[in-house]
């Protein structure tokens, strides 16, 4: 819908990225799960922007792993309830060391009714001072 806000609560798992071409060489031993809490706004009902924290279930050294802000985009199919999206953005890492990063990904979401929902997504992330990761989400959102 139009001017919808809307609240996520994910797990999620990073794994460390040598460079994008080794994308499927990503061996998931060596990562870190966690979870998250996001928040995105809907101007219309294609266009919007989120926010949303990572935090690490391991002891990383810091509470909060990773802060982004996004660009999406997404495409509702129909009354089906799915809706396909893609998005990007920028944000800031805290662990190893805080640097700046920027990233791309895919997703989907399911609407069970118009406030509750289930969601998936990936996306790859370039890091200013460290090697790249790739995050994958999946959660609850609920609309307002």
């Amino acid at each position: 819908m139009d001017n919808e806000l809307s609240l996520d609560l994910f797990a999620n798992y990073m794994a460390n990225q040598r460079k994008i071409e080794d994308l499927f060489k990503t061996n998931i031993r060596h990562g870190v799960w966690g979870g998250g809490v996001g928040l995105n706004y809907f101007f219309v009902k294609y266009l919007g922007i989120g926010g949303d924290i990572e935090m690490p279930a391991a002891n990383l050294g810091n509470f909060v792993n990773n802060i982004n802000g996004s660009l999406i985009a997404r495409f509702p199919i129909a009354c089906s309830g799915l809706a396909p999206y893609v998005f990007g953005g920028g944000g800031r890492q805290t662990n190893p060391e805080w640097q700046w990063t920027g990233h791309a990904g895919v997703g989907a979401e399911y609407r069970f009714n118009p406030g509750v929902g289930i969601f998936t997504d990936a996306r790859y992330t370039w890091a200013d001072k460290t090697s790249d990761t790739i995050l994958f989400r999946a959660g609850f959102r609920f609309a307002f």
